[in-house]
């Protein structure tokens, strides 16, 4: 009778298992001992064992000892023994997974794919359970399945290793993503179909799609793409837009995808009226001017969001820093109107207690502090804290900053800001060799840290040298010289210069040296003056047989040497998010060169420059830049000095021209560069389609424009009748690609030009190595 209660219990409840029952009558546990165990703890089988030192054991209920044995988890088969009065439990393990491989993986990372099994109970050092292989593969096929991925494979193997450990590796053919062949709207009437789907990340097979790949099916996209269509009606006054219902069919291939898409639209509503209503905290008056909302216009629910945002961000400027804004829609389905009640529940005034840092290994304190205008013991100011993060940005010290506010523990009007900061490599010790497609084979050395020693300060020495160019350059700044962020900084050079070497411009060389100081004063929290001052002296050489016309009048006039005392002032204005590769804001700057009078060479530079940085849509970003320079000479000096013109024309210009080429010529036809400057660029920057996680490489369309005049006017001293000055602005057209690499920063660009006139010298491909601009 007990066998065949035994045999039907371990073939019932204990299926595929290994499971026996040694036969004994009733009796009393005197003790239990544990046979078989590796890794598990005798403790842990006590814990679940459902039998205790001197209870008495009947047959029936051995089965409740296996059952809660089994259920662990932990064994593939167990024994039950009596020995005397010693109730003895005999198991074998299940194994343990000594290593996961996974290979064939290439739409999804291995760290996504591994996160994925250890959720379905895979993971290293686990349990082993065959039977779980199969929940495994379903859960991986579903992963690619919502990536468009309807052909996948996925075939796991089980290696046995020593020590009661096993080897899992998963093997997967991905095969080729489903392409979607159509997107159908349904229901739509008040926008066409084309209309709606620019706001989506999907889209049926064109032209792009090898770049964009954005045929490919991803669940996760149509989703986020659907919400952009609620979106879109939301914000022009359908509130009562529905998504009914979404087919994604799949051809027998498993290559072609149709997406349907039913919809209703529902009816337009517009605004009629709206107010304030809770605990409003400051005047009225005043958080109503912050409402941009019009009676009569068509409900928007972005404006209302950015309602909500303003008057969040103003409370938050108070103190308040948890406030919330609730916007309660009054709708009236008759006449089709929508009334609005901003309810504002602005809580406690927040105080912060201390200002903390995170993450900066380098960096003191006190230079991330300094940049701080949140004030510990004072309220909360979100503006304040913004602001915090984007000086800290423009230092260019990180690569990434967040701030998080940390309530304190209790209380209830108390946080902590922390900002947790990346630091970027702000030092460089070594040298290199380069080439630039003008000047050749490059030779550069440098010792720099813009953080020395985390102290903020920057510190640079430079030598470079190219067959036209060589120079020395030693420079120190400290851009906290006082508390209140007055800047101050060192400059030494020396140059010879050798244009006679280069591929394009007049011949002739230089010798220079200077020292020279500078200082700056912030004005607001954007803007920054600029005074310096300093000594310069050049010597001037000849070379060649042929000397132009126009050199020889110079040094007949001034002679071959000259020394300056220069004067500088300047203003730059700057809300950039990022030092480096930003993404919005904009930058101006105006400044003044000029030698004092008395000077061997009496002369003045002004110059100005704008660039503008705008995010579009879908990852796209707008660029905008121009530069103007003029300079003459005054007192006794007739004209700006030939070696201190303007230049146009090359990376750093207007592209597909060659460098330098643009503007006036000399006597022999050679570019001799004038006192006028005019450029500018319009510029698409691509997002990141094939390395959407780097951040360190940039590609742009770009437009280029500009010139260079000798506005003096002053006619060719060869041909008194012929004025120097070119025709007409240049414009070219191309693409650029930044790298911003471990090295130093390179720059690419393949332009045409536009306009070319008769004598122009072109350079459709180009190179820089090591600046940006």
């Amino acid at each position: 009778m007990k066998s065949r209660w035994l045999t039907a219990l371990a073939a019932g409840l204990l299926t595929n298992y290994a499971v026996s029952v040694q036969g004994f009558e009733q009796f009393v546990v005197k003790d239990i001992r544990i046979e078989g165990l590796q890794r598990i703890t005798e403790g842990t089988v006590y814990n679940y064992l459902p039998v205790n030192v001197g209870e008495s054991l009947a047959p029936e209920k051995t089965g409740e000892i296996l059952r809660a044995l089994f259920e662990t988890g932990f064994f593939q088969d167990i024994e039950l023994k009596r020995d005397g009065n010693v109730l003895v439990v005999q198991v074998i393990e299940r194994p343990t997974i000594g290593k996961i491989t996974v290979s064939g993986n290439k739409e999804i990372t291995e760290e996504n794919l591994l996160s994925t099994l250890k959720t379905a109970g895979l993971a290293e050092g686990y349990v082993f359970d065959r039977a779980m292989l199969e929940q495994v593969r379903n859960e991986l096929e579903r992963l690619y399945f919502s990536h468009g991925k309807y052909a996948v494979k996925v075939d796991a193997t089980v290696e046995e290793q020593p020590n009661n450990r096993v080897n899992v590796s998963i093997a997967i053919e991905e095969g080729q993503a489903a392409r979607i062949k159509t997107i159908n709207l349904v229901g739509n009437h008040a926008f066409t179909t084309s209309e709606l789907l620019k706001s989506f990340t999907l889209s049926p097979t064109n032209y792009m799609s090898w770049v964009s790949q954005a045929d490919q099916y991803d669940k996760q996209k149509l989703s986020a793409d659907l919400e952009a269509l609620r979106t879109f009606y939301l914000d022009r006054g359908y509130l009562n837009f529905r998504i009914i219902s979404t087919q994604v069919a799949i051809t027998p291939d498993k290559q072609d995808i149709y997406i349907t898409i039913n919809m209703e639209e529902g009816d337009e509503f517009v605004l009629s009226g709206f107010q304030l209503a809770g605990n409003t905290i400051l005047p009225e008056a005043e958080l109503l001017s912050l409402v941009e909302l019009k009676d009569g216009e068509v409900f928007s629910r972005a404006k209302v969001a950015n309602v909500v945002k303003k008057l969040s961000d103003r409370l938050g400027q108070e103190g308040y820093a948890f406030a919330k804004v609730n916007p309660v829609p009054d709708i009236q389905e008759a006449d089709k109107t929508v009334k609005l009640t901003f309810y504002i529940e602005p809580g406690n005034k927040i105080y912060v207690r201390k200002v903390m840092f995170e993450g900066n290994t380098k960096t003191k304190d006190e230079v991330i502090r300094r940049e701080i205008i949140q004030m510990e013991s004072a309220p909360v100011n979100t503006k304040f804290i913004e602001d915090s993060k984007l000086r800290l940005n423009r230092t260019g010290y990180f690569t990434d900053v967040k701030v998080e506010t940390r309530p304190v523990s209790g209380t209830t009007d108390e946080v902590d800001i922390v900002f947790t900061v990346e630091e970027a490599s702000s030092g460089q010790l070594g040298g290199g060799v380069g080439y630039s497609d003008v000047d050749g084979l490059l030779f550069n050395a440098n010792i720099s840290n813009r953080n020395f020693l985390g102290t903020g300060k920057s510190v640079d020495f430079n030598f470079n040298r190219s067959k036209a160019y060589t120079t020395y350059n030693m420079s120190y700044n400290n851009p906290y010289y006082t508390i209140d962020g007055i800047s101050r900084g060192f400059n030494i050079f020396y140059s010879e210069t050798d244009l006679g070497k280069s591929t394009s411009i007049t011949n002739y060389t230089t010798d220079a040296y200077g020292a020279n100081m500078s200082y700056g004063m912030p004005i607001s929290p954007h803007d920054r003056l600029t005074f310096g001052y300093g000594f310069q002296s050049t010597t001037l050489a000849i070379g060649g047989v042929q000397v132009p016309i126009e050199i020889l009048a110079f040094v007949a006039e001034n002679g071959t040497k000259s020394n300056e005392v220069t004067m500088a002032f300047g203003w730059i204005h700057n809300t950039f998010d990022r030092m480096v590769f930003p993404e919005n804001g904009l930058q101006q700057a105006a400044g003044a060169t000029f030698s004092v009078p008395g000077s061997h060479l009496e002369y003045y530079r002004l110059s100005y420059s704008l660039q503008k940085y705008q995010s579009l849509s879908h990852g796209f970003i707008g660029m905008t830049s121009a530069t103007l320079g003029y300079g003459n000479g005054y007192g006794k000096t007739n004209g700006l000095p030939f070696y201190k013109n303007y230049f146009a024309g090359g990376t750093r210009t207007v592209r597909g021209f060659e460098e330098s080429s643009l503007g006036p010529t000399d006597s022999l036809g050679n570019p001799f560069g004038g006192n006028f400057l005019a450029t500018g660029t319009l510029a698409l920057i691509f997002p990141n389609f094939f390395m959407p996680d780097t951040k360190s490489v940039r590609l742009a369309w770009f437009l280029d424009g500009g010139q260079v005049y000798d506005l003096e006017n002053r006619e060719s001293l060869l041909y008194p009748t012929q004025s120097r000055n070119p025709t007409g602005l240049r414009y070219s057209t191309g693409l650029s690609l930044t790298w911003m690499s471990p090295i130093a920063p390179l720059v690419f660009s393949l332009a045409t030009p536009l306009n070319e006139h008769e004598g122009d010298r072109i350079q459709k491909f180009a190179f820089t190595f090591g600046t940006v601009f």
